[in-house]
């Protein structure tokens, strides 16, 4: 993608000079981004349409004053990546998402949210569960890190009949595994579960049962440790450091998913 079909929004002292830009830009744009000072304002949109406009990034601190209006503008968006630090981040965005005349139409999801412990609830936070109960939605890869399971089992309710690969992290509990498996997830191939707290036979009950629900499902992206450690030494024989040794894929597929027609994923998917 070249710089004459991408939009970086300005911070307030740059509208001038950006929306002189993004008039210019506005009928083949292809990516809109921001950062942390950047405003979604109606003094950079109003008026202009976006035609061409596929992907949205939407960063840490980017203030969404006038996003409803403008999400409007964006009816043949596919890819949004939405980063949040703040629940009070959170509480403005997913309202406005959820009522966003893309979001069912998006084939592309990624969701980072880099919250405090206390913040991590987000099931009573507005707009959370009207962007997937009941919904039909078009999502076709999805990455989603920093939820807490209460939140995972609510984005599950939403039906995904054209999701091929999944990525869930981090630290979530072994229940996750059979709630993906109840999961309508038709065409789901790919599921990334490393970093979360599965055992081996977590793993291998939920290969054996996920035919069921998931019928296409092939790989598995999944880490575990032997329990044994390598320890290295200095020149001297000084203790330097160690690592944690980590069952090979084959090892894995071997004790936990033999007959299963499931692999381990050896490589992560292009996003």
């Amino acid at each position: 993608m070249t710089a004459e079909n991408q939009f970086l929004v300005p911070a307030p002292a740059g509208f001038a000079e950006g929306r002189r830009k993004l008039e210019c830009l506005a009928p083949h744009l292809r990516a809109l981004s921001t950062d942390g000072s950047s405003v979604l304002s109606d003094a950079l949109f109003d008026g202009l349409e976006f035609p061409e406009l596929t992907k949205l990034d939407l960063l840490p601190s980017c203030r969404l004053e006038g996003a409803a209006k403008i999400f409007e503008k964006f009816v043949h968006l596919k890819q949004l990546s939405f980063w949040a630090s703040t629940q009070e981040q959170c509480e403005t965005a997913f309202p406005l998402l959820a009522a966003a005349p893309f979001w069912d139409h998006l084939t592309h999801l990624e969701i980072l949210l880099l919250l405090s412990a206390s913040d991590l609830d987000l099931n009573p936070i507005g707009g959370w569960t009207e962007l997937w109960l009941g919904r039909e939605l078009s999502i076709e890869m999805m990455k989603l890190s920093g939820l807490e399971f209460p939140a995972v089992e609510t984005l599950l309710k939403a039906h995904y009949p054209r999701l091929r690969y999944l990525s869930l992290a981090a630290a979530l509990p072994e229940a996750l595994l059979p709630a993906i498996a109840s999961a309508d997830m038709p065409a789901l191939e790919i599921l990334d579960v490393r970093f979360n707290m599965i055992s081996g036979e977590g793993l291998k009950t939920f290969a054996q049962t996920a035919r069921e629900h998931l019928p296409n499902l092939r790989e598995v992206g999944v880490e575990m440790y032997t329990g044994e450690r390598v320890d290295y030494n200095d020149w001297n024989g000084a203790l330097v450091g160690g690592y944690d040794v980590q069952y090979t894929p084959e090892e894995l597929e071997r004790l936990y998913l033999d007959g299963t027609g499931i692999s381990v994923m050896r490589e992560t998917p292009v996003w």
